[in-house]
């Protein structure tokens, strides 16, 4: 090669397109980009609507919670859903077809103080879902569970705390039941609630306008169950052989939240269960 040549390299010549290194116009490409930028915001942009559609429609939901207000009867804080049923429906699904968007919805309907009363029950109702078909990402579980024990405290809507109660008793198990003895002690009661009832007392306020009646007012309840090989989550493969194990319910929000507080604490998620397993503090 003289002094006066050149390598050869890629050029431009009159109309002649340029090209890539690997052979593909630069307005294919560049259209090629522009495409996948278009689509990623188009999905963004259908995810935020649906969230914004069922968060709408949770608030805008009318709702009855029925049955009885002592925790230890059967019928305890039953939600019957009057309008939306159908968006809550799908919601509901959504917590197996989409639990990452199912999951944003519960996030923000608890976080947000605007969101209604009704919101807020079928929010909590949603945990059940959400935990059950095991589909969350690892480690999310405990998030779930701390905005349901949150919505437990005094001072919360009275509706939320029953079924965020009823929830939490339908996720928890004592795997041990020679501990029975320790779990069945509850705390004291709380001085404010007392406090409290000594005022409806000298109001004359009645057992049943309270809600409770005074035995059960405080009150825990263990109840033994066996898992058989054939109704464990995982199959008859996933367990050798019947386990004992311990379910927990409670007379009233208070009395959960004070167990809860006392035992509650180590709490640790059994995915092939999907339950959380409580173990003697």
């Amino acid at each position: 090669m003289s002094k006066h040549e050149k390598k050869d390299e890629p050029v431009s010549h009159g109309g002649a397109e340029r090209l890539e290194p690997s052979g593909i116009p630069l307005w294919a490409v560049a259209a090629g980009l522009l495409m996948v930028v278009a689509g990623a915001a188009i999905y963004a942009t259908k995810d935020s609507r649906e969230r914004s559609h069922a968060i709408k429609a949770l608030n805008e939901a009318h709702i009855k919670v029925t049955g009885t207000e002592n925790g230890l009867e059967g019928n305890f804080a039953t939600v019957v859903v009057e309008s939306n049923r159908r968006e809550y429906l799908d919601l509901l699904g959504a917590c197996t077809s989409d639990p990452e968007m199912a999951l944003g919805i519960y996030r923000q309907v608890l976080d947000d103080e605007a969101s209604s009363d009704a919101a807020r029950v079928l929010a909590l109702r949603m945990a059940f879902y959400l935990l059950k078909d095991g589909r969350l990402k690892e480690g999310t579980e405990k998030e779930v569970l701390e905005k349901l024990v949150e919505n437990l405290a005094p001072g919360k809507a009275k509706n939320a705390r029953w079924v965020a109660q009823w929830v939490l008793g339908h996720l928890v198990v004592i795997p041990d039941v020679s501990k029975r003895g320790e779990f069945e002690k509850m705390p004291e009661k709380p001085k404010e609630l007392l406090e409290a009832k000594k005022k409806d007392e000298a109001s004359g306020a009645d057992e049943e306008s309270a809600g409770e009646s005074k035995q059960d007012a405080w009150k825990v309840e263990l109840e033994e169950h066996t898992l058989r090989p054939y109704d464990h989550p995982g199959g008859p493969d996933a367990l050798k052989e019947e386990r004992k194990y311990l379910t927990v319910t409670w007379s009233s929000p208070d009395a959960c939240n004070a167990w809860w507080q006392a035992y509650g604490k180590n709490a640790a998620w059994d995915k092939d269960r999907q339950v959380f397993v409580l173990a003697a503090p």
